[in-house]
């Protein structure tokens, strides 16, 4: 194939095998690599990546009707590739003949002991699935942590958390976490990352006191879940001309809080005012602007409309 290169198990002219097509741009970023193993329907690559990552691209083919030693193998092929530490990336694809199995609910339909269950369970015990689990099932009894500055630490303390850090998945498992947070109040909410707004239409007595449960209940919620509100930073934006604007309560060590009314928040880049008219969201944009202006003429000692149009 023009423009490629191609990495197959085969050698000289043949039928049948396993290949992999590697574009020109990239092939010199790709040796090819072997493992210390018997099964044969299979071709390992390794790309560097960014930095000192390391990606092994593997393809590799088992026919419905392999034999049960090729299938131990193929079993003892995939531990050896996992359990390799020189590659921050593992990447396999191919084709398992594994209809048996449901990647839904990760079970199969064979017996315990049929290579279909071994198979599985290797995949489990190796990959991101496996990680998962761990992840979700919560921290380890005896995981505790401590801060240390300028040589001074403080006493050790039992991590009552676990969400992995600056990860992909971190992102989902506090979407998963949070999910549920519209199903124990009555009024609108919105959410976006960790802010929360609860809002209500409030023509009559009965709303307000609407609004005052939901709140109460989304606190408990929160307690409930170790994720808690600080009261200190909630406040309560009143809309519209005729709004009764009734006092809003949550609590705080124990204690009940009035929440703080304010005239203008901020809200994912916009500012909002109780008239709805944006006067001083638009007055922020363009003071902004002009501060960026006169930095560019401080900055810069020559204008013309080429440089002006390029900035």
């Amino acid at each position: 194939m023009e423009g490629y290169q191609v990495y197959t198990n085969l050698e000289g002219e043949g039928h049948g095998g396993v290949a992999i097509h590697i574009s020109n741009t990239i092939n010199p970023l790709v040796t090819e690599v072997k493992f210390d193993t018997n099964y044969s329907e299979v071709v390992w690559l390794k790309v560097t990546l960014r930095g000192n990552d390391q990606l092994l691209l593997g393809y590799i083919y088992r026919g419905p009707s392999s034999s049960l030693t090729n299938i131990s193998k193929l079993c003892d092929l995939l531990q050896v590739t996992q359990n390799d530490s020189g590659y921050s990336n593992i990447l396999i694809g191919g084709d398992f003949n594994y209809p048996e199995i449901d990647w839904t609910t990760w079970t199969t339909s064979r017996q315990v002991d049929h290579h279909n269950q071994k198979f599985l369970d290797i995949y489990r015990t190796n990959t991101g699935q496996a990680w998962s689990e761990r992840k979700l099932a919560g921290p380890h009894p005896d995981k505790r942590q401590r801060v240390s500055i300028a040589g001074v630490s403080t006493l050790l303390v039992h991590v009552l958390s676990d969400i992995p850090q600056g990860s992909v998945l971190g992102l989902l498992l506090f979407i998963i976490f949070i999910n549920d947070t519209p199903e124990v109040v009555n009024s609108l909410i919105g959410m976006f990352a960790d802010d929360t707004k609860l809002f209500r239409t409030v023509n009559r007595e009965v709303d307000s006191t609407v609004l005052q449960t939901d709140l109460i209940a989304l606190q408990e919620w929160s307690n409930k879940w170790q994720l808690k509100f600080n009261a200190d930073k909630c406040k309560i934006l009143h809309i519209g001309g005729k709004n009764p604007n009734q006092k809003y309560y949550m609590t705080q060590c124990g204690k009940p809080v009035e929440l703080h009314e304010t005239k203008l928040e901020k809200d994912l880049g916009h500012h909002i005012e109780p008239e709805l008219n944006f006067r001083k969201h638009y007055e922020k944009q363009l003071n902004k602007g002009n501060q960026i202006l006169g930095l560019t003429r401080r900055t810069y000692f020559y204008f013309d409309i080429e440089s002006v149009t390029r900035l």
